[in-house]
């Protein structure tokens, strides 16, 4: 996180104010959804905000394993702006973060997205009772990955 951070800000910082548009950071969020860190309060609409979700990584690390970005760039969404479909990309592409979906938002739908995630690790922690109906097969569908090296690799 702190390579993000300190090209966030050099990022900021070599760049004219004049040239720091809604393009430009529609740009970088699109590219990197952590950028959304470094978007003014003053750009960050609901269309850079979606931009910045598409964005976020799902990545390997050499091999060794896999990190996601997903929920912390979620997280730098403003609460208001977390709409159905920011939320429902999110949970798709990695079902924990079901974790910064407002309670409101959380439906069935969503929370079975979340589930049946290929990175949902911990997602039914974060599906509210209400939504977990009594003899149901949701609780089969929990998937905890401890071993990275036996899953298949494209």
């Amino acid at each position: 996180m702190t390579d993000q951070r300190e090209y966030t800000l050099s990022m900021n910082m070599n760049i004219l104010k004049e040239a720091r548009t809604f393009e430009f950071y529609l740009a970088a969020v699109t590219q990197k959804g952590l950028m959304l860190e470094s978007v003014p309060t003053k750009f960050r609409t609901p269309e850079i905000c979606l931009a910045g979700i598409k964005g976020a990584v799902i990545a390997s690390d050499n091999d060794e394993g896999y990190w996601c970005v997903v929920g912390p760039t979620l997280k730098l969404i403003p609460k208001k702006l977390r709409t159905p479909e920011i939320c429902l990309i999110a949970v798709s592409r990695e079902g924990r973060t079901l974790e910064h979906v407002p309670e409101q938002l959380k439906t069935p739908e969503m929370c079975f997205a979340a589930v049946m995630s290929y990175y949902c690790s911990g997602a039914l922690a974060f599906v509210p009772e209400r939504l977990k109906p009594r003899n149901s097969v949701l609780p089969l569908l929990r998937i905890e990955v401890v071993n990275w090296s036996l899953c298949p690799r494209n």
